[in-house]
């Protein structure tokens, strides 16, 4: 039986996003790692990057909580499987959805995610129209 609490991306969403511990990024992610599926092509990647991201992403919601139900871990890759709740800030509505993530672990960081999260049914649950670019 897989042990997922031993992997990289379980401790990522425990510490990050479960604990709030901001300070985690810095430890667990390449100084020059990139995220991908999330923002923009015009976002900055990195640490720093990221960082804004994070930052804006908790300005918006409250109570996250990312359930990691499975890791499939092979060399240096891992397979990310997890169920995010959370609340909107400013309406108080509550959303829950899926997701999963690649990421490619580097010296024992992350060196690139790519991310796959139902934000439209999160949107979807919270009301929220969305506008095309």
């Amino acid at each position: 039986m897989r042990d997922i609490k031993n992997t990289l991306s379980y401790k990522w969403f425990q510490n990050v996003w479960n604990e709030g511990r901001r300070d985690m990024i810095d430890e667990m992610m390449n100084r020059e790692g990139t995220f991908n599926d999330l923002v923009g092509d015009d976002h900055p990647q990195g640490l720093e990057g990221f960082k804004t991201f994070y930052d804006n992403f908790r300005k918006s919601f409250t109570n996250i909580n990312v359930k990691v139900e499975d890791v499939l871990q092979q060399d240096d890759m891992e397979a990310t499987r997890c169920v995010v709740t959370l609340t909107n800030v400013d309406t108080g509505k509550k959303a829950t959805f899926s997701g999963m993530t690649f990421t490619k672990i580097r010296d024992g960081k992350i060196a690139v995610g790519w991310n796959c999260f139902d934000f439209l049914g999160m949107y979807q649950q919270m009301g929220m129209e969305l506008v095309g670019r």
